[in-house]
C-alpha cells in the first residue's frame, strides 16, 4: 500500500511536497512534544508507547486524508482543465467550422459569380454570332439580289443584243435578197439581152430558103465554149420544112463565133433560144 502510495505521490510532484513537508511538521511536534517537561503523573513506558503509536496512526490518517483531498482537487482541476481544453477545442472546431462554412460560402459566391461571368460572356458571344450571322446571311442576301439584278441586266442586255442582232440579220437577210434579187433581175435583163444578141446575130447569118413561111419556128440548142465557140447546134421542135430547118442550123453555124455575154457570170455553156425569122 505504501508503495502504491510513493508512486501516486510521485506521479504529482505537488502532492509529494505536502506529503513530505506534513510528515515533518508531524516530527517536529512530536519532538517539541517529547522535549517538553513531563507531566506529573507518573507514565508507564507502554503507556507513553501507546500514546505516540496513536498520534502517529491519527497523523497517518489525516495526512491520508489531506492526501484525498489534494487527490481530488487535482481531479477537480483537471477536470476544469479538461473541460476547458474540451471548450477550446469546440471553440477551435466551431470556429474552423465556421472558417470553413465561410470559406464554402465564399467559394460558392465565387463559383456563383464565374458561372454568372461564363453565362454573361455565352451570352454576348452568342449575341456576337447571330449579329455576325444576320450580318452575314443580310450581306449574302444583298449579294445574291445584285447577282440576280446584274443576271437580269445581263440578261436583258443580250435579249436585247440578240434582238438587234436578229432585226440586223433580217435586215441584211432582206438586203441580199433584195439585192439578190436585184442582181438576179440585172442577170436576168443582161441574159435576156445576150440571147437577144446571139438570136439577132444568127437571124443576120440565116439565108431563107424557098418555100418558107411566115410562122416557121425552131427550137434552137447550142452547146458552146468560152470565146463563143460552138460545139454543137441542134434544131428541135421545128414546124417548117426541113429545109427551114437546115437554114436555121446553118445559119447558127455562120453565126460564130457568139456574142460574149456583158457578164462573165452569165456565161452558159447550153443555151437554148426560139428562133423565128419571119415572125408568128
Amino acid at each position: 500500500m505504501q508503495h502504491g502510495l510513493l508512486h501516486e505521490l510521485s506521479a504529482h510532484p505537488l502532492a509529494l511536497g505536502l506529503a513530505v513537508a506534513l510528515h515533518l511538521l508531524v516530527i517536529g511536534l512530536l519532538v517539541l512534544r517529547l522535549g517538553s517537561t513531563p507531566s506529573p503523573v507518573a507514565v508507564t513506558e507502554p503507556a507513553k508507547y501507546a500514546q505516540v503509536v496513536q498520534a502517529r496512526a491519527v497523523d497517518a490518517r489525516q495526512f491520508d486524508a489531506a492526501i484525498e483531498r489534494h487527490r481530488q482537487a487535482e481531479r477537480r482541476k483537471a477536470e476544469r482543465k479538461r473541460q476547458a481544453e474540451l471548450q477550446k477545442r469546440r471553440a477551435a472546431e466551431r470556429k474552423r467550422k465556421e472558417a470553413e462554412a465561410r470559406k464554402r460560402r465564399v467559394a460558392e459566391q465565387k463559383r456563383k459569380a464565374e458561372a454568372r461571368k461564363r453565362k454573361l460572356a455565352e451570352e454576348k458571344r452568342r449575341a456576337a454570332e447571330a449579329r455576325k450571322r444576320r450580318e452575314a446571311e443580310r450581306k449574302a442576301r444583298e449579294q445574291a439580289e445584285r447577282e440576280a439584278e446584274r443576271r437580269r441586266l445581263a440578261e436583258a442586255m443580250a435579249a436585247e443584243e440578240a434582238e438587234l442582232k436578229r432585226q440586223e440579220a433580217e435586215a441584211e437577210a432582206r438586203r441580199r435578197a433584195e439585192a439578190e434579187r436585184a442582181r438576179q433581175s440585172r442577170l436576168a435583163a443582161q441574159r435576156a439581152d445576150w440571147v437577144a444578141r446571139i438570136r439577132a446575130r444568127v437571124q443576120a447569118s440565116w439565108r431563107r430558103p424557098p418555100g418558107s413561111r411566115p410562122g416557121d419556128v425552131a427550137h434552137v440548142y447550142i452547146t458552146q465554149a468560152p470565146g463563143g465557140i460552138i460545139m454543137a447546134v441542134r434544131v428541135a421542135s421545128c414546124s417548117g420544112s426541113a429545109a427551114f430547118c437546115k437554114s436555121v442550123e446553118a445559119a447558127v453555124l455562120r453565126a460564130e463565133p457568139l456574142p460574149p455575154p456583158p457578164d462573165p457570170a452569165l456565161f452558159e455553156r447550153e443555151l437554148h433560144f426560139i428562133f423565128a425569122p419571119l415572125g408568128g
